[in-house]
């Protein structure tokens, strides 16, 4: 249970940060603001796996949108910042996931 209460409070802790990243200015702020809301929801993630009684449903809705804020914060810094070659391959990878992902 102790690793549960760390994830838990390292979540509350990253979801005060929600407010602050939102007041940023142009992509930058964006991207962090996605990133960080993603980390909450991988961490929620982990918080349902170490449950007694994981709701799986719940488990893989969380992730999802993990994934999807981390994407979309890849596509603020390629849209609009100046990104390193490997952050343009992480983008292409995660948008070429979720393109084959369409076709299921």
């Amino acid at each position: 249970m102790a690793t549960l209460a760390l994830a838990e409070s390292a979540r509350r802790a990253l979801v005060r940060t929600l407010d602050h990243a939102a007041l940023l200015p142009g992509w930058r702020g964006t991207a962090a603001y996605y990133w960080l809301l993603a980390c909450t929801q991988i961490i929620r993630s982990a918080e349902i796996i170490l449950r007694e009684d994981p709701d799986a449903d719940y488990l893989v809705e969380e992730f999802s949108k993990g994934i999807e804020g981390l994407g979309i914060g890849l596509g603020e810094i390629v849209g609009y910042g100046n990104p390193h070659p490997a952050i343009r391959r992480f983008h292409e990878r995660l948008t070429a996931q979720d393109t084959e992902g369409c076709h299921e």
